[in-house]
């Protein structure tokens, strides 16, 4: 589920940011929905040129300098002492990229879930090892509690593995075997982060 967020968010990112560079009115449509939010904005950052930065990110900044006056304006009025935070709240993000990953999101899970109805009929196969992200999403999604049961077993013996990987890792690395460490070993702080953080 994580590859598939991250695919989808790519090929998105790579033809927006060509947008962002090229486009006068798509950097004007960027700035009036409030950019993306921060982990979004690191992500199109990986990929996108400083050139390309800078293009896009005028328009964009050129608002909140505005938006920042009219706080400025109203800290020094009158007005309710939350005037300021309200201004400043109506300027976040309305992320495209969190839009696509959410609708992304649902619908591999609708997909998964479905496929798992159906395979519960036939073979067996083992339910996927998610994040705990996409994981905490499926559970509050999925109704069948077979299915559940199985997917959480697997989850947990997935962790349990990968905890075991990452203890015989450190001990190796600790001791003078540290050449002896396997491919799983050596990738175990990767996959412990990816696990507790998602596709981000």
């Amino acid at each position: 589920m994580c590859k598939r967020v991250s695919d989808v968010l790519f090929e998105f990112l790579c033809q927006f940011q060509y947008e962002l560079v090229s486009s006068a009115e798509a950097r004007q449509r960027f700035a009036a929905t409030g950019g993306l939010c921060g982990a979004h904005v690191r992500l199109y950052a990986s990929m996108a040129s400083e050139r390309g930065i800078c293009l896009a990110l005028v328009p964009l900044l050129q608002r909140l300098t505005a938006t920042l006056r009219d706080a400025v304006a109203q800290a020094g009025s009158d007005a309710s002492s939350s005037a300021p935070r309200e201004i400043l709240r109506a300027a976040d993000a309305e992320c495209i990229l969190c839009r696509i990953q959410n609708d992304t999101e649902l619908k591999a899970i609708q997909e998964l879930a479905a496929g798992q109805d159906r395979a519960q009929s036939t073979a067996h196969d083992p339910p996927p090892f998610l994040c705990l992200p996409h994981l905490r999403m499926t559970t509050s999604y999925v109704g069948n509690r077979s299915w559940l049961r199985t997917l959480l077993q697997n989850e947990a013996g997935a962790t349990e593995r990968l905890t075991e990987d990452m203890q015989r890792y450190a001990l190796k690395r600790d001791g003078i075997r540290h050449r002896l460490a396997t491919e799983e070993e050596s990738q175990a702080a990767k996959a412990a982060i990816a696990l507790i953080a998602g596709p981000h």
